[in-house]
């Protein structure tokens, strides 16, 4: 494992947040962006910020072949006042027409396992080499995909149907997801990370240097890691087709593990 340690001006944000995911991306040959937030370096007393990075590269079984701008249709969220007990508060809702935004659509022809029930389809997306893939599930419905999160465990052992010919167009699209782990560290016994007279010491400093928080943070970048041809509406009029056009949920799986989730809900999360 390779480590760097470079000076850095934690009161200059915008230029340390620069230099930190050049830095990581150098490493990772990737260029990075939003991966360190100024609100990470946003405490005066901050004296040492400790960054690990791994890069995972998937090459997809069925290698998609081209692209082409598709409808994508997004809810249009406010966040109207309620009254309850007289005290008003704001619920975050699809109100009003849905935004529809034209995205960079990934299309192939292959054989893909399926599913569909009541409340959403899916399609298991694999990867070449390995059992792991990516499970991509769409709403029948506006405003399941938090529903769908709430039961992953129902859609991670989800029965699939037998592998058919179909032709898929899936958009490309990229997420962060972030944890904070401090608390869950301190209860699996690990405090004494967050007690600082080890690193007070090491580092020789006069005040008492503490871990603070220990944050997790996930980039997923979905494409097709290779150039595309562009062409328009690359399906044939029989094909049978599985179309991910509005907000959706994804996991990153094999037979027993889930290794990432989450949901592309707005338009942000996709390469327009």
């Amino acid at each position: 494992m390779r480590v760097d340690v470079s000076q850095v001006d934690f009161e200059n944000g915008n230029e340390t947040t620069l230099e930190i995911e050049t830095r990581i991306g150098q490493q990772l040959s990737r260029k990075l962006h939003h991966l360190i937030q100024l609100s990470d370096l946003s405490n005066v007393s901050t004296s040492l910020l400790s960054v690990s990075s791994m890069y995972f590269n998937g090459i997809w079984k069925n290698a998609f072949t081209s692209e082409w701008k598709s409808q994508f249709t997004a809810p249009n969220w406010k966040y109207p006042f309620f009254s309850r007990w007289k005290k008003p508060f704001k619920m975050r809702q699809a109100i009003g027409k849905p935004y529809v935004e034209y995205v960079n659509t990934m299309y192939t022809t292959a054989n893909f396992a399926t599913f569909d029930e009541k409340d959403a389809r899916g399609i298991f997306i694999p990867l070449q080499r390995t059992s792991v893939g990516m499970l991509v599930i769409v709403p029948k419905k506006r405003g399941y995909p938090r529903k769908i999160m709430q039961n992953i465990g129902n859609y991670f052992n989800m029965k699939l149907k037998p592998e058919q010919k179909l032709s898929l167009f899936l958009p490309m699209f990229r997420i962060i997801l972030g944890t904070e782990l401090s608390g869950v560290l301190k209860t699996m016994g690990l405090k004494q990370l967050f007690e600082g007279f080890k690193y007070t010491e090491a580092f020789g400093s006069q005040e008492p240097l503490t871990v603070e928080k220990f944050k997790s943070k996930t980039v997923i970048e979905v494409n097709a890691d290779r150039e595309l041809i562009e062409i328009e509406d690359p399906a044939e009029e029989d094909d049978i087709i599985f179309e991910v056009n509005r907000p959706f949920v994804f996991l990153i799986k094999d037979r027993t593990r889930i290794y990432a989730a989450g949901r592309v809900n707005t338009l942000t999360n996709l390469v327009i």
